[in-house]
């Protein structure tokens, strides 16, 4: 036998027995989620493609031996849980299945860069990820956050650095990037700086306060149905120049899967005081409750885009909202 034969013998071999052993593990994993499968309500897998890694099974499964890769089908964990919501890091949500992109569910997430923050609730928990620059770990760019269970609580502070990132990875989806490439020289790092709060309260509601220094804060509430389950919120700061802008998009699930996107925004622009109050405004879903709350100041000017005309008040001295009737109210430009 010549050595270039011999060689692609044993490499056959090695293969033959790699696949029997992650075959044998594989069939451990499914046993074991089958066995607990009468108190699992939702099961999240990482995907990638049709396939899913066992070891982004959710909540880490400690049975997982450290650096395995390898994959089975979809079809092997059919009937696992009630639900299974498979993430997919490059389709998003283009199968019903499928989640909005997620970073793995270990220790070490992978830099992603489809979203800023996502948020994902399964009946038991609530899933937090924010791209930023980790404080504690400078060269990294992922901080994960995760309650351990129902009534706990996790906070983050993310400071997002536009130097390296550029401001359009804050809002990707807002102000043209060519506007974006104008503005940040001027940025400085405090001027994207957030802390916040998120609450996993019962099977139904979190709460998501996020802040934005120095304006105040604005809280996030949402009241979460059983197919309602996803929120992803953008924030961003133009300090110095006297204006906010708070954009909330809310997915949530049909009873015949069809995924549907209700998107708004609002512009907000300082008044010449500090004395604060709470403008709360609220929008009613088919199968849940979206409402936010945003700091006002007497004097300030607040842009609703929410419909198909913007329509724009101004907060008097008792914070409350009073229609501003002129031309720009339907201007979007």
């Amino acid at each position: 036998m010549s050595a270039a034969l011999l060689v692609s013998s044993v490499r056959a071999g090695d293969d033959a027995e790699r696949k029997k052993h992650e075959n044998e593990i594989i069939s451990k994993i499914l046993q074991d989620w089958k066995a607990r499968s009468r108190s699992v309500d939702t099961l999240i897998l990482e995907a990638n493609g049709t396939e899913v890694h066992p070891k982004g099974l959710y909540n880490n499964d400690p049975s997982l031996p450290q650096g395995f890769n390898g994959t089975f089908p979809k079809e092997d964990y059919a009937g696992l849980a009630k639900e299974v919501f498979v993430i997919d890091y490059r389709q998003g949500l283009c199968r019903n299945e499928t989640l909005l992109p997620l970073p793995n569910l270990s220790v070490n997430p992978p830099v992603m860069d489809q979203s800023d923050t996502v948020f994902v609730y399964d009946g038991k928990k609530v899933a937090l990820w924010v791209r930023g620059l980790d404080p504690k770990n400078p060269s990294g760019h992922v901080n994960w956050y995760r309650p351990t269970g129902v009534g706990s609580r996790m906070w983050f502070n993310i400071r997002y650095d536009p130097i390296a990132w550029g401001f359009g990875n804050v809002a990707p989806e807002g102000i043209g990037r060519n506007k974006i490439e104008r503005l940040r020289p001027s940025l400085k790092k405090s001027d994207l700086t957030y802390v916040g709060v998120a609450e996993c309260r019962g099977r139904r509601v979190h709460r998501v306060r996020v802040g934005i220094r120095p304006t105040g804060y604005t809280e996030l509430w949402v009241d979460v149905e059983r197919d309602s389950i996803i929120v992803r919120a953008d924030w961003y700061s133009l300090r110095g120049r006297k204006q906010h802008r708070f954009k909330f998009e809310l997915y949530y699930r049909q009873a015949d899967d069809r995924w549907l996107l209700k998107e708004w925004s609002i512009w907000v622009k300082d008044g010449p005081t500090t004395r604060l109050t709470v403008t709360r405004l609220e929008i009613n879903k088919p199968m849940g409750k979206f409402e936010f709350s945003i700091p006002t100041l007497p004097g300030m000017t607040i842009s609703d885009e929410r419909g198909p005309k913007t329509k724009r008040y101004r907060v008097d001295k008792n914070g409350q909202l009073i229609p501003l009737v002129d031309a720009k109210n339907t201007d979007r430009t």
